[in-house]
């Protein structure tokens, strides 16, 4: 926090609409990308879903009726155990550090405007510190769904590759309802 206020803060042009905006990501840069790999593990282990339903289906469907066939059975009991603990695990990682990036974006937001109200020339009112914080939850409430900007782009490509996969030519129906709202 002290980190973007004391050095990136400051070099940002602050008559821009949104240097502010980019002065906070550039700060917390690192808090940002730490989420990233356990949200596409989680993605992973989301799309891993069907093919492991798909494969306890196929397999379920034909008698046991070797050794081979058992070992393929507890295979697919650790592979259904390791997707499902691997969701609970990468979205319990994802959330703690995005909740943690946010509260330091709080933090730093909080500490910036507090600093820059106090150092107005014509400081008599309290009413800015006390906006400020409804103003700081609107701005944060946001921020909670950042990186579902980017690994939403990402599921919808992998979900259109894998419907081609499977259905091939009638895959283009998708788009009829989207290009309709146009």
């Amino acid at each position: 926090m002290r980190r973007m206020k004391l050095t990136i803060y400051p070099t940002v042009d602050q008559t821009w609409r949104h240097g502010l905006f980019w002065a906070t990501m550039q700060a917390m840069l690192f808090e940002l990308f730490v989420a990233v790999p356990p949200r596409l593990a989680l993605t992973g282990f989301k799309f891993a879903q069907p093919f492991l339903i798909k494969r306890v289906i196929e397999f379920v469907s034909v008698s046991v009726t070797s050794s081979f066939d058992t070992d393929i059975a507890h295979g697919l009991v650790g592979a259904t155990a390791l997707v499902y603990v691997g969701i609970a695990v990468s979205t319990c990682i994802y959330m703690h550090l995005t909740f943690q990036f946010v509260t330091s974006v709080r933090g730093a937001l909080v500490g910036q405007i507090f600093t820059k109200t106090i150092s107005l020339a014509s400081y008599t009112d309290a009413a800015p510190i006390t906006l400020m914080s409804t103003d700081i939850d609107g701005v944060v409430m946001g921020l909670h769904f950042i990186h579902h900007i980017w690994s939403s782009i990402i599921e919808i490509a992998i979900g259109l590759y894998l419907l081609y996969r499977e259905i091939k030519t009638p895959f283009f129906l998708v788009f009829i309802p989207i290009i309709g709202r146009f």
